[in-house]
């Protein structure tokens, strides 16, 4: 029978991340889309026979998000006359995938990875712009929204799902290398008190 195989694992990939705002998917008027990042780390590969295992590691990621809105809405008798509105969103985590791996093998020291898991993470740094073309002008105007509760709303704390396609080239017997692509898809959570 195969023997299962132990790896370590250097990895960079661009990752896909897309954020769930309950509130915001419940609103038909906001649209969430996803925004292309970075991200790369350490981890063990653990394969049980030639194809099937196991993977955990450390990774620090940058994930991009974009909220929409085709309009503001007027509050208070007030119409700010903005449309197209962008609340563009960046965060930073340090994760620590958990899942599941199935290795292909292309050629002697080339192989496919396909790989799926959890990935509970913690938020260190965020940034937020946003910009609206005001239709009187039709110009485009920065810094639209000051308000950052949706981004401090976010607990520090968060778990996702990662699926990935990797190719790997094996350095040594148990040393490998991985370059590949991405999808991380994080759930938003809010402190105590804020509301969905």
């Amino acid at each position: 029978p195969p023997k299962s195989q132990t790896y370590l694992t250097v990895k960079l990939s661009p990752s896909l991340g897309s954020l769930v705002n309950q509130s915001v998917d419940q609103d038909e008027r906001f649209n969430l889309e996803p925004g292309l990042g970075y991200a790369g780390g350490v981890g063990l590969m653990y394969l049980i026979n030639s194809h099937l295992g196991g993977q955990m590691g450390i990774r620090y990621a940058h994930y991009q998000s974009s909220l929409t809105l085709d309009h503001l809405d007027p509050h208070g008798g007030f119409d700010p006359h903005l449309e197209q509105v962008n609340y563009h969103t960046r965060f930073w985590f340090v994760e620590m995938p958990i899942g599941a791996a199935y290795k292909i093998t292309l050629a002697r020291r080339l192989n496919a990875l396909l790989g799926a898991g959890i990935s509970p993470g913690v938020r260190l740094f965020e940034s937020f712009t946003s910009s609206a073309v005001n239709s009187n002008s039709r110009s485009r105007q920065t810094g639209v929204i000051s308000d950052s509760q949706w981004i401090d709303g976010l607990t520090r704390f968060n778990l996702g799902f990662y699926s990935e396609l990797s190719i790997m080239w094996q350095l040594r017997q148990n040393t490998a290398f991985m370059i590949g692509v991405d999808f991380h898809h994080v759930f938003r959570r809010n402190h105590p008190g804020m509301g969905k």
